[in-house]
């Protein structure tokens, strides 16, 4: 059936093998949207991140606390 090609235990072995792995390459590019967003972040105008405590969920469903930094630590560290 296939004899008459010249590539065809090429395209017969290669072909599936190309289409499997390209497959699960779009679908883990398509289905990944969590680990590929960005994290936004809105500073205010003082440059600090927080002004008062926020507590969050992350998109992967971690809760995080954040706290406004204290002035004088802060020039302690610099």
């Amino acid at each position: 059936m296939f004899a008459d090609f010249q590539y065809s235990g090429l395209v017969l072995c290669y072909g599936p093998l190309a289409l499997i792995i390209v497959g699960f390459i779009a679908s883990a590019f398509l289905s990944d949207k969590h680990a590929r967003r960005t994290y936004l972040r809105k500073r205010g105008e003082s440059g600090t991140a927080v002004q008062k405590e926020v507590v969050a969920q992350t998109p992967a469903g971690m809760v995080v606390k954040l706290t406004p930094a204290d002035k004088g630590a802060a020039k302690q560290d610099a």
